[in-house]
């Protein structure tokens, strides 16, 4: 069960994507939940929002965008910041809410009831 995410992709506020995850499966289920396509995930949707059928693939790259990388100077002092033992762009997101300092996106994980507010600081 570790191994499944559950969450929704949000712009602020906004849920725009809902994700349902299975690492070990390698699968995923994507279902909009808007109809304005323009701030779509490009990882996921194309540059233009003109793509339907997400992979797996395609979110683990969306995740590996919004991580540090592996080879960054702090990796372990910002593991330590996380509470991380290693590192796991699965864990990282879960752990910073996906959040990436030049955008407004972010993921919100079933359970988790946090706004845009509290978790762009």
């Amino acid at each position: 069960m570790d191994n499944v995410y559950n969450f929704t992709i949000q712009n602020q506020d906004a849920p725009m994507v809902r994700v349902e995850a299975d690492r070990d499966d390698r699968k995923a289920t994507f279902t909009l939940l808007t109809d304005n396509r323009d701030y779509l995930p490009v990882e996921l949707y194309g540059i233009r929002g003109d793509r339907n059928n997400p992979t797996f693939e395609d979110l683990e790259r969306f995740i590996r965008n919004r991580c540090f990388p592996k080879t960054h100077i702090a990796l372990d002092d910002n593991l330590r910041l996380l509470g991380l033992s290693k590192y796991d762009i699965w864990d990282i997101m879960r752990a910073n809410d996906g959040v990436f300092c030049t955008d407004s996106m972010w993921c919100k994980f079933d359970g988790v009831n946090k706004t845009w507010e509290e978790v762009q600081t």
